[in-house]
């Protein structure tokens, strides 16, 4: 007698002591053919189903493309000064570069948050001013013709 008493309070006391069955299952989801059961303190997820054409998928949303490669940079010159309490950088750059494969007539350049002076292109004759557009982030430079690769282009600004 004694011993079926201490078997059913150890065996109330052990169910009391994990809860029950009421803790087990607190939320059931499914979502894109992933079900989540998240038990007491863990989580089991069954396994989603990949074929070839879902790696495909997952590969192409996953992508991230590099920007085209229109100019090839091969050397600049930096020309600076500081004004500490204004907290400007006065100077020039003088840029080398030439057109990276196909012949172009527009040299785009990041320059963001830059108060631009003069932009030209240095030649055999000297300096000469380009036209050029400024939207606060590019400089987009019209340089008047067609340069192919071979030519080096050089710019100040």
């Amino acid at each position: 007698m004694k011993k079926i008493f201490i078997s059913t309070i150890l065996l109330s006391a052990s169910l009391v002591a994990c809860g029950g069955g009421d803790r087990v299952a607190k939320k059931s989801s499914t979502d894109k053919g992933v079900k989540t059961l998240n038990l007491d303190s863990i989580a089991a997820v069954s396994p989603q189903k990949v074929g070839p054409d879902t790696n495909v998928k997952i590969a192409y949303q996953n992508y991230r493309f590099t920007a085209p490669i229109i100019n090839q940079l091969i050397h600049t010159k930096l020309e600076v000064s500081f004004d500490w309490k204004k907290k400007y950088l006065y100077g020039k750059a003088t840029i080398a570069l030439k057109p990276y494969y196909y012949p172009t007539d527009t040299v785009v350049l990041d320059a963001k948050g830059m108060e631009l002076k003069e932009v030209s292109m240095i030649g055999g004759k000297g300096k000469a001013p380009l036209k050029y557009t400024y939207d606060n982030k590019q400089i987009h430079i019209k340089l008047g013709k067609w340069y192919k690769k071979k030519r080096n282009l050089y710019f100040v600004y």
